[in-house]
């Protein structure tokens, strides 16, 4: 699996908690390729997208969050159960 990063804005909590909507959206872009470990072979590409809001305040995702957001929806795509 390849895991390419094209665009994100980092805010973490403490910079949430402390300035709150002064710290804007946070979001990420990442796509993630599949690829079968034996032959390298490319077997799917999907793109994943997180953003939250400023104005959802102290309480918005941070980019801590999205990330672990982004991994468990591709564990549920490899292993679906």
């Amino acid at each position: 699996m390849d895991v390419y990063v094209d665009d994100y804005h980092f805010v973490s909590q403490g910079a949430r908690i402390a300035f709150g909507i002064m710290t804007g959206n946070a979001f990420m872009q990442a796509k993630v390729t599949f690829r079968d470990l034996q032959t390298d072979q490319v077997f799917g590409e999907r793109s994943y997208n997180t953003k939250s809001s400023a104005w959802q305040g102290i309480f918005a995702p941070t980019t801590d969050r999205q990330t672990r957001a982004i991994v468990a929806d591709v564990v549920k795509q490899i292993n679906p159960r």
